[in-house]
């Protein structure tokens, strides 16, 4: 194998790597796996990092349940160089034999701050109401009469009042999720359990459907229709519109760690902006357009 630099196998391989890779059924021999494992060894591969259950396959043969792990994410040592915080994960079951596989490719740990948004999916609930009244009953207007304050109190009592209900369908999706993995898993579960809780599931895509539908802006299309990807990617879209992935230097270096990005920017401005005694205004609004931004000759950026 003569490939070389950073790279990825994934999919559904068919395959184990060893006989304890598979549960229930006829045993695996350790010399049935040889000719995979050959094969990864020959690619200098190995298993990304990853989170949940591993058996992605679960069949039932002759009334006995059977689980393997024929879906993975291989990656080679370059790969995991350049990208050291990804990983992949095995979600549960949900009406298919195998399990989804999200892979997470990622340099380095960005947590974020989560930010309060108001969902008018609760207006109509009377804890929900209870809660807002509490808050604004909590809160002083100022001396001008501003309600700041109120509104303040108000969006602490419904944070607390959602961190205590669990209102977030997405959470509500995931607990169904795993309790229908492990009722597909059991072979003792009655099939009226199994289609009750994919009623369920269903019911709760309709309301993350409807979540993301208020996040997208988009009110003309009606629900019902299962655009929950549609609204989603709306709304991904207009974040990575303003999302810096990459930046040249006056050397013509290109930095893409967002540590770098900001100091090459903050390099750039510190100087644009210095004044001298041979600056002069004209020279600095000629290398701004009409709008607003930086000429492409001045600096360049790559978006997502």
């Amino acid at each position: 194998m003569n490939r070389t630099g950073p790279w990825m196998m994934c999919g559904d391989f068919n395959e184990i790597l060893r006989p304890d890779e598979k549960k229930g059924g006829r045993q695996r021999s350790t010399a049935s796996c040889r000719n995979f494992n050959d094969m990864i060894s020959c690619c200098n591969m190995k298993d990304l990092r990853f989170k949940g259950n591993q058996f992605s396959w679960v069949g039932r043969r002759q009334q006995e349940t059977i689980e393997s792990c024929l879906d993975r994410v291989f990656i080679n040592s370059d790969w995991q160089a350049m990208y050291p915080a990804s990983e992949t994960e095995f979600l549960p079951l949900a009406g298919s034999d195998h399990t989804p596989v999200i892979i997470g490719i990622a340099e380095v740990y960005c947590p974020k701050r989560g930010q309060f948004h108001y969902d008018k999916r609760f207006s109509t609930s009377d804890e929900f109401i209870a809660s807002v009244k509490k808050g604004w009953s909590l809160g002083n207007r100022d001396n001008q009469g501003g309600i700041q304050n109120k509104i303040h109190h108000c969006r602490r009592e419904i944070a607390a009042w959602k961190r205590r209900t669990k209102t977030n369908s997405a959470e509500r999706i995931n607990s169904l999720k795993y309790r229908l993995d492990a009722a597909e898993r059991c072979p003792h579960t009655p099939l009226s359990t199994i289609h009750r809780l994919r009623n369920d599931l269903n019911q709760a895509y309709r309301l993350e459907e409807q979540y993301w539908k208020l996040k997208s802006r988009n009110t003309w299309l009606q629900l019902g229709d299962r655009n929950t990807k549609y609204f989603h990617a709306s709304t991904k879209t207009r974040k990575a519109r303003n999302r810096i992935k990459s930046i040249i230097d006056d050397q013509g270096m290109e930095h893409f760690r967002d540590d770098a990005i900001g100091k090459v920017a903050e390099d750039y401005y510190g100087r644009l902006y210095t004044t001298s005694q041979h600056t002069d205004l004209g020279d600095i609004i000629a290398g701004i357009d009409c709008k607003g931004n930086l000429m492409k000759e001045s600096i360049r950026l790559s978006f997502v």
